[in-house]
């Protein structure tokens, strides 16, 4: 008769504990990103409807930035905040551009 014992860790992560506002929605060419607790070294993705990234930002750092979106045709994107591996924002946004 044998034995086996398995031992399983469970890794707790800390909850993100900062709140996004992105803004104006819709918009016409540019949108605010404030983070209250700030970002370092984080990444922003804009997805299109297929989920294709057509604006990659990487090495924001700040509370504030703000996203120049004016070459991207009118329609409903994704804006993607990761920070560290860890997707700490998504949020739909719709641009118009006359």
């Amino acid at each position: 008769l044998t034995s086996t014992s398995a031992v399983l860790h469970v890794q707790t992560l800390n909850p993100v504990s900062q709140s996004f506002s992105i803004g104006p929605n819709p918009s016409h060419g540019q949108i605010s990103i404030n983070a209250t607790g700030g970002l370092n070294n984080a990444r922003i993705l804009v997805l299109n409807g297929l989920g294709q990234i057509v604006l990659k930002l990487e090495g924001i750092t700040g509370s504030n930035y703000i996203l120049n979106c004016k070459n991207l045709n009118t329609g409903t994107y994704l804006v993607k905040i990761i920070q560290d591996n860890q997707v700490l924002k998504v949020e739909k946004v719709f641009f118009v551009n006359e």
